[in-house]
Formats: structure tokens, sequence, C-alpha cells
């Protein structure tokens, strides 16, 4: 919620906002209705996560629906479409949302040599298992001996 905290923070100094958090002060706060209709919608995914996980351990799917790219990219080409920098969030929202714990590993490079990450989420208050994985995918994988260049 846009507090009266972070607004008196920034004041004056609006203009040093990350583009998204300007937005986001920018637009204006929703209603009552919609802030219960998105908790419902939150708790239906939860529910769906419930049931996954008591027939799985835990989850592997991408961090980013694609490669890394260059810093400060306004907005990004995804094959034939143009999306706006913040969607390479989009694979992690679900679990920020419904609490789940999850980790980033590194597991390979595209063709132009830059990095490529895979999340593991797990249980709700099961780190140990996705954490125990994520240091089996990085010792399978010669990913996370990789650095970066100076």
């Amino acid at each position: 919620m846009r507090s009266d905290a972070f607004r008196r923070v920034v004041a004056g100094r609006e203009r040093e906002l990350h583009t998204v958090m300007a937005g986001w002060m920018a637009t204006p706060p929703g209603s009552l209705e919609e802030f219960v209709a998105a908790e419902r919608e939150v708790e239906a995914l939860r529910d769906e996560f419930a049931g996954y996980f008591q027939r799985h351990d835990a989850l592997l799917c991408p961090v980013v629906p694609l490669p890394a790219h260059e810093h400060g990219a306004g907005e990004l080409t995804i094959g034939n479409m143009t999306v706006p920098q913040r969607h390479v969030v989009r694979a992690t929202v679900p679990f920020n949302l419904t609490g789940h714990p999850a980790v980033s590993v590194p597991f390979g490079s595209s063709g132009g040599g830059l990095p490529i990450g895979v999340q593991l989420v797990g249980r709700h208050f099961d780190e140990r298992t996705i954490l125990t994985l994520g240091a089996a995918l990085e010792t399978e994988t010669d990913a996370g001996d990789r650095r970066p260049i100076p």
C-alpha cells in the first residue's frame, strides 16, 4: 500500500525513483472490493499449489522467460513480441504471492553465452528439500562454476 510514511521519505525526490516504483506511486489505490477479489485469487492459487505439493516434493520451472538481457533495458523482445522489462518476474510472482520457498539455480547458458537459471519451488516450510535439490543440480552442471566477466 502507498503509505504516507513512504510518500514523506521520497518527497522532493520522486524523479529518483525507479520507473516501476514511480508507476506504482502514480497508480490510484484500488477499492476494498478489488483487494478482496485479488486475495480470493491468491487463495485459489495457494489451493492449487497445495494439491500439487501433495503429489510432488518440488517444482522445477524457469526463473525468467528469457536469457539474461542488457542492464537497464526498458523493453525486451521475446520471439516477435515486445514486452515491458517487468515481464521477467512473471515466473516468480506466483511464489511471492503464495509464500512457497523457492531458489534460483544456475543451469546453463544461451547460444550467446548468457546465463540461464532454473527455479526450484517447494512445500511451505520445506526449504531443506529445495536447497538440497539446488545443491545437487549445481553439482551436476558446470553452470555453478561460471563467474561474471569483470
